[in-house]
């Protein structure tokens, strides 16, 4: 098989990947084409790039890319359906009529114009198909537009019911966001105590909130099955359910529910596998079953069973388009304050540099070892060690005093070090944290860090320099009531001036008070990332600019998970975003018809 690829200078490059016969069948092939010459630095070919050199390879070959084919030949894509456009034949252009019909325009609180077409397009598809994603990038407001869904079936008599499955950490959010935009009763279904939670089920309400863990407790699944009986779900953050094999994936799937309505602001987390789970939740079958989805979409390494490339993902991203509903912040920018990035980069010190390569030796080793073997059991296990190792390695580009509170004595004896130590990416934070705080007596400051202990030490360090005496924390430790009292004391304490979280908090919450966000390190997932910048980016924001900061230590695992994250946002724009020309044809019928 070939695997196809733009290098630095958008060229077309190809590397080959099979048995021996298959290799050097490719071989041959490659050298008798016009205009082909292999590059022996890098290994690879370079191709002319055309479409009548995908197409020529396509015939004799398996082909894939994370790119779409259309994008590697240098030509626009032809233009295709998308949701918008099915819906705009079907209700021949009359979208405020559609409006009308549906009450769209009765919540307590008003929708913005692109809300409303939102709210219709999800309306349109979930009586067509029973299920339908919303899937705006975080800060649009894809909890009202939910509720509007809501309020227009309610209105209609289509639904009686409504069963909202949300992260944990959000559950009492999504209960304001109900009294503040609807009539409606609802219950949120929480505590420790069995039998209290229980009874939640059998209050006579039209919204139930449950967290998605609940559903993997086969008491609560019953008591949602027979007592709730719901006619419609919402499953926020729907990404959570992108794992086929997860227990409450399982069980979601097996909710007998009429009609489904997934949000995300990342329906792809990390490869195009994550979109079909979704959508076998929300619309069965669309995206046909998982292996049939994997042999028209997927091309694996031949020697062992795992993904190298992808194929056919033009095809993918028009299905997709035509089930989803996403807007980008830029798209509506008018909307939203505007992000300024940068990125801060510092030197690790000596000790983290030692501590760091004992780590990358032990990596290599360990790499070594997969090479040896074709045991996939034995591959998977060594693979899982590495990934362990890595976050190793991006604790030890933190701080070395995350090491000493480990559990694990091989970890604590990678650096020596007292708690009164600090590195200089903590030392250029607190510098940041100072300089914002001086310049504005307003500004309020969001950190993010993926380690929980790094959340703390951050707190305390902030603390202890006396740089802010008022620190609110979100962590996983936490339940949802300390967290929203963190999140309120934030909010609507004018002392309270930063919150430090862990990725617990990267998503539901509405952080428009704050004026600045800090990534005191980055996360693999690339959406994530896009999840913790959201927290600040949103309608309502109290800011017209707001400003973003990476922290990254030089020659450490940061930089490669910098490389990674770029990486794997090209799978996602190839299949998720829409083409340029989606974008502006949405713009231009709201300013037109609105």
């Amino acid at each position: 098989m070939i695997i196809l690829k733009l290098n630095e200078n958008n060229e077309l490059i190809a590397s080959i990947n099979g048995k021996e016969e298959e290799f050097y069948r490719t071989v041959n092939y490659l050298k008798n084409m016009n205009g082909a010459r292999f590059d022996r630095e890098n290994k690879v070919w370079v191709l002319p790039r055309s479409m009548k050199t995908i197409n020529d390879l396509k015939k004799n070959f398996l082909v894939g890319s994370s790119y779409d084919f259309y994008e590697l030949a240098g030509v626009k894509a032809p233009r295709v359906d998308n949701a918008l456009d099915i819906f705009l034949e079907e209700i021949n252009g009359d979208i405020n009529g559609f409006i009308k019909e549906f009450q769209i325009d009765t919540l307590k609180l008003g929708l913005k114009d692109f809300q409303k077409l939102g709210v219709s397009l999800a309306l349109y598809f979930l009586l067509k198909d029973n299920g339908f994603l919303i899937a705006d990038e975080m800060g649009l407001g894809k909890t009202v537009q939910a509720l509007a869904v809501v309020n227009s079936m309610k209105r209609l008599g289509y639904i009686e019911r409504v069963l909202v499955v949300c992260p944990k950490n959000v559950k009492l959010q999504w209960g304001y966001e109900i009294e503040t935009f609807t009539d409606f009763s609802y219950i949120v279904v929480d505590g420790y105590n069995k039998d209290k939670r229980l009874s939640c089920y059998e209050l006579d309400k039209e919204i139930y909130i449950i967290n998605h863990d609940l559903l993997i407790n086969e008491d609560d699944y019953e008591k949602i099955v027979h007592d709730v009986q719901p006619d419609l779900v919402i499953v926020d953050e729907i990404h959570y359910f992108k794992s086929h094999s997860a227990k409450r994936t399982k069980k979601l799937k097996r909710l007998d529910v009429k009609y489904r309505l997934g949000l995300t602001g990342t329906p792809m987390q990390n490869k195009p596998e994550d979109i079909h789970s979704i959508f076998e939740f929300l619309i069965p079958d669309y995206l046909g079953k998982y292996k049939d989805f994997r042999k028209q979409y997927i091309l694996y390494d031949f020697r062992r069973f795992y993904p190298i490339g992808y194929r056919n993902l033009f095809e993918l991203k028009t299905k997709v388009g035509q089930r989803i509903i996403r807007r980008r912040t830029e798209d509506i920018s008018e909307e939203l304050p505007t992000p300024h990035f940068k990125t801060h980069r510092v030197q690790m010190d000596s000790l983290q540099v030692l501590a760091h390569d004992r780590v990358q030796e032990m990596i290599d080793e360990t790499k070594e070892k997969i090479n040896k073997t074709d045991n996939e059991e034995e591959i998977e296990e060594l693979s899982g060690k590495i990934m362990g190792l890595y976050t190793v390695q991006a604790a030890i580009s933190d701080d070395l005093r995350i090491l000493m509170l480990s559990e694990k004595k091989w970890i604590r004896n990678l650096a020596s070090v007292s708690m009164s130590y600090q590195s200089n990416k903590m030392k250029k934070l607190k510098k940041l944290v100072t300089d914002i705080l001086n310049y504005n007596k307003d500004f309020k400051i969001v950190i993010f860090s993926q380690f929980a202990r790094m959340v703390n030490l951050i707190r305390q360090d902030l603390i202890q320099s006396d740089i802010a005496k008022n620190v609110s924390t979100i962590f996983g430790e936490l339940d949802e009531n300390e967290r929203f009292n963190e999140i309120q004391k934030f909010l609507n304490n004018k002392d309270c001036r930063i919150i430090v979280m862990s990725d617990a908090g990267a998503v539901g919450y509405n952080l428009q008070v704050a004026s600045h966000l800090i990534n005191y390190d980055i996360p693999w997932n690339p959406a994530i990332l896009d999840q913790r910048n959201g927290r600040i980016r949103r309608i309502g924001s109290l800011w017209k600019n707001i400003y973003i900061s990476n922290l990254i230590s030089i020659d450490s695992i940061d930089e490669k998970i910098d490389d990674t994250i770029i990486k794997k946002r090209g799978y996602f724009d190839t299949i998720v975003e829409n083409a340029e020309e989606e974008i502006i044809a949405m713009q231009e019928f709201l300013e037109k018809i609105l």
